[in-house]
């Protein structure tokens, strides 16, 4: 009986292994439907334990007798041929660009439904003396507890996203001590812009649009069955679906700003997934109802020398 060669068995177990699936992982950036990007793989090299470990622009392959550095598409390459064949990966999770991604596509929806809601009740104030509204009325009702849904949504991966980013942003600058990391948000952005050597006003723009959208976000998180005041005349009334509505669109807007100062106070170029967000004001919501689609494509004070979708 014929025994089986070497490369016919790494070739074997190599069809075992889902090629696009690690292409995906490997990949510098995050990627679409992963918590991150592969720090380190473990597995078999030439049948040898084996663990291959990031690093900057590369990749360092250690295993008895064996460290080199290889680039990704060797790396690629080592795995398609079974001379490496990966058993775990470590994944680095860097979920900021698509919490933030998800703020912004939920405001974006918010103000959608807001929009059907107010033709549908216009339809309803039209027809109401022909009857036959009733069902109208009903649609638009169920498009204004879609506004709320999405807007609440949107504020909670607003805030999340600025908590990502923070946690990142001090992970390569010695991390968080005990005491730092039980901090709210607008302490740990106090706290990363002093060891940069700067003091920064949470009270103040850009920061108070933030602290308000983690203000309304911790009302969120923490609902209670209290009753608030609520003003039904004056400019500060509250409008179903508008009010709820724009507050998501703030706090998309309230995000960016905080975290491309904070970039600036500690000299390195803002996330481009901010630019997502557009640099409008909430309340304009001609800027809001195509927010993701004109991304790359509409001009951004912030990101003009990088044109684009983020990554």
């Amino acid at each position: 009986m014929m025994s089986e060669t070497d490369d016919e068995a790494r070739q074997g177990r190599s069809r075992q292994l889902n090629l696009p699936a690690i292409t995906w992982i490997v990949a510098k950036d995050r990627r679409a439907g992963t918590l991150g990007v592969a720090a380190s793989i473990s597995g078999k090299f030439k049948g040898i334990p084996a663990r291959i470990t990031r690093t900057e622009d590369a990749w360092t392959l250690l295993a008895k007798n064996v460290e080199e550095t290889i680039a990704t598409e060797d790396l690629l390459k080592l795995i398609a041929d079974g001379v490496f064949f990966p058993l775990t990966v470590e994944v680095l999770p860097d979920l900021a660009p698509s919490l933030f991604d998800g703020a912004v596509r939920a405001a974006e929806s918010s103000l959608n439904h807001l929009l059907k809601a107010r033709s549908q009740l216009d339809e309803v104030a039209g027809a109401q003396n022909e009857g036959g509204w009733l069902v109208t009325f009903v649609l638009a009702s169920h498009d204004l507890d879609m506004t709320l849904q999405t807007a609440v949504s949107s504020v909670m991966l607003a805030v999340a996203s600025v908590e990502a980013q923070l946690n990142k942003w001090a992970d390569s600058h010695g991390g968080w001590n005990a005491e730092e990391d039980r901090l709210p948000i607008g302490e740990k952005l106090k706290a990363l812009a002093t060891r940069a050597g700067t003091v920064i006003d949470l009270g103040s723009a850009p920061y108070q649009r933030l602290c308000e959208a983690v203000r309304r976000r911790n009302e969120y998180v923490h609902s209670s069955p209290l009753p608030r005041p609520m003003s039904l005349t004056g400019g500060k009334i509250a409008v179903p679906g508008t009010t709820v509505a724009t507050e998501a669109r703030e706090a998309c807007l309230g995000a960016r700003q905080a975290l491309i100062s904070l970039a600036q106070a500690l000299n390195q170029p803002p996330p481009r997934y901010l630019s997502i967000c557009p640099p409008a004001n909430p309340p304009t919501e001609e800027a809001w109802s195509g927010a993701a689609v004109l991304n790359g494509v509409r001009e951004d004070p912030d990101f003009i020398d990088r044109p684009g979708p983020p990554s």
